[in-house]
């Protein structure tokens, strides 16, 4: 993604965020990219392009944080805290303070979906990488690093439907870190 696009993305994600996918045009993301509707039209042809480049963008910066984090010197407690955190967490956040975030859960048009579910294999796979140490323990349980990290990423992306508010949010992600801890044998 060059610095045009970057800029034309992060402050669509701004406008989407305060108005909604439905609501936000293209005008009103040119306006707050600073570039003319021309100029953004020979970037990307339709909201669903950027809404799709915005989900990507978004996804790039949770993964980078993440890796940045796992990078530490820190348990397998700590880890699986820093994706709560980025992948989860804060995503909740975001949702619940967006209008119509319903449009973002759902993937809006096939274009925002097929990103989404790129993002849910990105964080499937690095779940999976990082419960691999555990293989031997999870065999034990007749499970693999991939069964477990399917588990975590499906059970935790679900938690935005069934999550009353904040707290339950937190209450379902540490009964969920505590079954995946116990069952690599780190409780």
């Amino acid at each position: 993604m060059n610095e045009k696009e970057r800029n034309i993305v992060e402050n669509a994600i701004g406008v989407i965020s305060r108005y909604g996918v439905r609501r936000t045009t293209m005008s009103d993301i040119a306006t707050a990219a600073g570039i003319s509707r021309q100029t953004l039209y020979s970037s990307y042809a339709n909201k669903e392009e950027i809404l799709a480049a915005a989900i990507c963008y978004s996804t790039d910066r949770t993964m980078e944080a993440l890796e940045a984090d796992w990078g530490k010197d820190g348990s397998i407690a700590d880890k699986l805290d820093a994706y709560f955190q980025h992948c989860v967490i804060a995503y909740y956040d975001m949702l619940s303070q967006m209008p119509d975030a319903e449009d973002l859960v759902t993937g809006y048009n096939t274009v925002g979906k097929a990103e989404q579910d790129k993002a849910m294999q990105r964080k499937g796979e690095v779940l999976a990488s990082l419960l691999a140490p555990y293989r031997d323990r999870l065999t034990r349980a007749d499970m693999t690093p991939q069964d477990l990290a399917d588990m975590v990423l499906n059970a935790s992306s679900n938690f935005k439907y069934v999550a009353k508010d904040r707290p339950h949010l937190l209450q379902l992600i540490t009964s969920l870190r505590k079954a995946a801890l116990s069952l690599i044998g780190e409780i």
